[in-house]
């Protein structure tokens, strides 16, 4: 019975685990067999193949693998697997090619011109100009608007003595510059052409009629020069474009007669505006003053407040139905001269509500003033002082022949006080009596309630 795949993987993988590479590569090999294509199989080969240094198989089984994905369009997978094959084998140069093709078709200009670049300057390092040609003309493709390419490529086939191509390239060169706008680089290029094969007059004739169709008259003639300095021969190819008009001059600019009389300008200057004339002071030395509608309202007020307190409203003065003039002299610094009238204590016109409208209390008696504070009545009423705490009732039980009976209750000492107050205690040697501190506590207790 034919063992399973699973068997065969099993087995291979024990032999890995043992070391033994070789044999586990066998065992691979035989799935292989029916199964040529499986890229499971053909990458764990190559990786066994790489782990005994056995690069040049391990190389063949990973290339196997790119060209398959390449083949199926998995680029990106063939572009790991060749990167693959260069750590192994960094000379690898068919790798290098094909990375660089798979690159290209990606869009990826860059990374394909690096790997193109490694394998030109290997060529070219290595004299293979063959290889080298062939890398450049991909190269070319890959940038056509490059004239890099295309200048390596004519000094290699000069080199090679391949003239016809060499001036092929020179041509390329000379119309990627013209198509640029740059026609004085193609006169250059043409004429470098010219070092090449100075021969050829047909070359001569169509690089003078290029230069002339891109404006770059003085440019042809300049070329034709140097090609009949180096082959009399084209001296007939001048001829003939000149008889024929293709090399006729343009026009040369003429510059105006007068450019360099002065230039004259006739510029019509706008009047300018008139100033606004300043407005005419006014006459200072006298202001009047229509005190119009505000007199009656002042009126209707003062007859307002008057009725509220009961009075009469004033008169109204004579001066009041007459226009107010107020003379200002401002000769001396606008000082204003004003009869002052006498001053009354109070005017007519200022209303003071009494206290009861205002809803203010009486104050009491103890927080009367000898003479009122302007605006008392307006002020709040000030906090009364604590009242003193009561002091405790103190019980003295007097006799009729206690020497405190001379104190009066209310008027003081009515005599003298005794000389026994004023004269200082004699020391006792010993502690009196309970009685006799019992009348000390009490004479200190009535000085001190009476304030004496």
């Amino acid at each position: 019975m034919a063992a399973t795949r699973e068997q065969i993987v099993q087995a291979a993988e024990k032999l890995v685990a043992r070391g033994k590479i070789e044999p586990a590569i066998r065992e691979y090999r035989k799935l292989l067999a029916d199964h040529p294509n499986d890229i499971n199989t053909l990458n764990r080969i190559g990786d066994l193949y790489a782990r005994i240094q056995r690069i040049d198989e391990a190389v063949d089984f990973f290339t196997q693998i790119a060209e398959q994905y390449t083949a199926e369009g998995f680029f990106v997978k063939a572009i790991a697997i060749y990167k693959k094959i260069l750590k192994l084998d960094p000379a690898r140069l068919e790798a290098y090619e094909q990375l660089a093709e798979l690159y290209h078709k990606q869009g990826l200009v860059n990374e394909a011109r690096t790997q193109y670049q490694v394998l030109a300057d290997y060529y070219v390092r290595n004299q293979n100009a063959a290889s080298a040609i062939a890398i450049y003309q991909k190269m070319a493709q890959l940038e056509p608007e490059n004239p890099t390419y295309h200048v390596k490529l004519a000094e290699i086939y000069h080199q090679q003595q391949l003239i016809e191509k060499a001036m092929g390239e020179y041509r390329i060169i000379a119309e990627l510059m013209i198509q640029h706008g740059r026609p004085h680089d193609a006169a250059q290029v043409y004429e470098r052409a010219l070092d090449i094969d100075s021969q050829n007059l047909g070359f001569i004739e169509e690089a003078a009629r290029k230069l002339r169709q891109a404006d770059h008259t003085e440019g042809a003639l300049h070329f034709l020069a140097v090609a009949v300095e180096r082959n009399p021969n084209a001296e007939q190819v001048s001829q003939k474009l000149q008889r024929s008009g293709a090399l006729a001059a343009a026009p040369a600019y003429e510059p105006p007669a007068d450019l360099d009389a002065p230039l004259e300008l006739e510029i019509e200057a706008e009047p300018e505006p008139a100033a606004p004339a300043a407005p005419e002071p006014p006459d200072l030395d006298e202001l009047s003053f229509d005190l119009g509608e505000e007199e009656d309202e002042l009126a209707k007020v003062m007859a307002e407040a008057a009725s509220l307190v009961g009075g009469e409203p004033a008169a109204r003065s004579a001066a009041v139905d007459d226009e107010i003039e107020l003379e200002l002299d401002l000769d001396d610094v606008l000082e204003v001269e004003v009869e002052e009238e006498e001053a009354e204590e109070e005017p007519s016109s200022l209303v003071r509500p009494p206290a009861d409208m205002l809803g203010a209390p009486a104050r009491p008696a103890w927080s009367q003033e000898a003479t009122p504070r302007p605006g008392a009545a307006f002020a709040p009423a000030p906090v009364p002082p604590p009242a003193p705490a009561e002091e405790p009732e103190i019980e003295l039980d007097l006799e009729l022949d206690d020497p405190f009976a001379s104190v009066a209750m209310e008027g003081g000492w009515t005599t003298e006080p005794p000389a026994w107050l004023t004269a200082e205690p004699e020391p006792v040697a010993e502690p009196a009596a309970p009685e006799d501190d019992l009348e000390v506590i009490n004479e200190a207790e009535v000085l001190a309630r009476y304030g004496l």
